[in-house]
């Protein structure tokens, strides 16, 4: 049987155009469309390299707002004609795109069942993981890196069993050092008092961005010390998924839910990142931008209550 390309589908008319190319944006497809777009269009002209040069920054604001649609058909054959764009804006989309975004996600049907199938293997296996003796740490792979970011949400589950073995299974770090406990680490989400039950939505929701903002603290500039304290966040992300977060109602307790499903990804990218040996300050100022907007989303939440 012959493969169908996403390519040969894009519809001639803008208004289904901006529609179709929003649906992939939020969906397990765009890397392949990538792939295809990039078969077409290898390198882009005119010294645009990011969203901000193409669009400018009022109307890119437009789109995370609005969708698409705003956009004119010529933008629009822009945009196609830079794929590795469209990941970018897919990156913006999860973390500052506004409801018109938010509810084309919620619609993807496909997407949801490997979030929440994902979530459950994580709960079990925190539930009743004991270490037996002679269990070798688990090696985090890095295939799925490369795959655009919802995938990467979708396998989160499955990363995060290897930092944990490797953090509770390996007593040593690199030379024979003791690695420094969990419990005498403990900053961010992960410290006793980082997730207080008795606060009022907004003061719990500024409290995560206080906790959140104490990555900066310090600031690791070799692989090992990055690379832990990326675990320490990862970390504190698993246990504020699986807190109760009683302060919040239905709406904000789910959507503190997705969005830390998704920050939680774009962490473990930037774990993989060290691991694959590229430049460590390169990941941490990139991991800086993941968490900054991680902290001014909260806050904008807040702001809402």
């Amino acid at each position: 049987m012959r493969m169908k390309l996403a390519a040969f589908d894009i519809p001639d008319d803008p208004q289904q155009l901006a529609e179709w190319l929003e649906h992939h944006l939020v969906s397990l497809d765009l890397g392949t469309l990538v792939a295809e777009l990039s078969a077409v269009h290898p390198e882009a002209t005119g010294g645009v390299s990011t969203l901000r040069d193409l669009f400018g920054p009022q109307r890119l604001q437009a789109v995370l707002d609005q969708g698409l649609t705003v956009l004119q058909p010529a933008e629009l054959r822009r945009l196609l004609t830079r794929p590795k764009l469209l990941l970018e804006l897919q990156d913006l989309v999860l973390f500052a795109g506004g409801s018109h975004w938010q509810a084309l996600s919620d619609a993807d049907a496909r997407l949801t069942p490997s979030v929440l199938r994902g979530e459950k293997r994580l709960q079990r296996f925190l539930r009743s993981w004991r270490p037996e003796a002679g269990i070798q740490p688990a090696r985090l792979g890095v295939p799925w890196y490369r795959q655009p970011l919802f995938v990467a949400s979708a396998t989160a589950a499955a990363v995060l069993l290897g930092v944990l073995l490797w953090q509770h299974l390996v007593p040593f770090g690199p030379g024979g050092a003791p690695r420094t406990s969990v419990a005498t680490a403990a900053w961010g989400w992960s410290a006793p008092d980082a997730l207080p039950q008795d606060l009022n939505a907004p003061a719990y929701l500024n409290r995560l961005a206080d906790g959140a903002n104490e990555w900066f603290a310090q600031r690791p500039e070799s692989a090992v010390a990055l690379a832990d304290r990326l675990s320490a966040f990862r970390r504190g992300c698993t246990q504020l998924q699986l807190a109760e977060n009683r302060p919040l109602g239905d709406s904000q307790r789910k959507w503190l839910l997705e969005k830390c499903r998704l920050w939680a990804a774009k962490l473990d990218k930037h774990l993989a990142d060290v691991e694959a040996g590229r430049p460590p300050l390169d990941v941490r100022a990139e991991a800086d931008e993941t968490i900054s907007r991680l902290v001014a989303a909260l806050r904008e939440e807040a702001a809402k209550s």
